[in-house]
Order: structure tokens, then sequence, then C-alpha cells
């Protein structure tokens, strides 16, 4: 398992993807079909369900908590303390709470 540079490893069982840290420990449930590294602090994931409407995007912080809830269609990692998503058919700009920063439009 590879660990990147905050000290966190992504990890699969049955097909399902969590987190773990360095002590490997799991951070995170076995509930994902994509997790993006760590970046600001947060690290984007997609719930893993077999209707596609329903694989959410959403950031979690480095305790495993979802602080920006899945409600993404897409979503890229954060970068200058924004992060761009699509909602709907519109992409915007949430900051690391999760508010606008430029609505989808």
């Amino acid at each position: 398992t590879d660990f990147d540079a905050a000290g966190f490893a992504v990890v699969k069982k049955d097909e399902l993807l969590a987190v773990v840290d360095k002590a490997g420990n799991l951070i995170t449930k076995y509930k994902y079909d994509e997790i993006a590294p760590f970046s600001e602090g947060l690290a984007m994931v997609r719930l893993a369900n077999k209707d596609r409407e329903k694989r959410l995007v959403g950031y979690i912080n480095t305790k495993g908590e979802e602080v920006i809830a899945p409600q993404f269609k897409f979503a890229r990692s954060f970068g200058g303390k924004f992060a761009e998503v699509q909602q709907g058919n519109s992409w915007g700009y949430i900051d690391q709470t999760g508010k606008w920063a430029i609505k989808a439009q």
C-alpha cells in the first residue's frame, strides 16, 4: 500500500475503497469507488452505488469525516482553497466549507 504525503493510503475490499492512516487504522468505511489524494486537508470521494445517478462526490477531512456531503455529479480536488464542482449540468467553485464561491451556472 502506498501512502501519500499526508500519511494516508487508499485500501480496497470487495470492490469498495476506504482510507487508512500510517498506523493502519481505518479512518473511513468501505463505501467509496473513488478517493483522490488529500489536497489542502481534504480528499475528494465518490460514493459507490450501482445507480450511476447516486454515485455522488463530496469531500472528507483527515479524520475521515464527510465535511462536504456527497452531492455533486463531478468534482476536482481543492487548489488555492477552492474546488471546481458540477451540480446538474453546471460547474462552479466551492470553498472548503462547501459554500459556493462561484455558484454553478
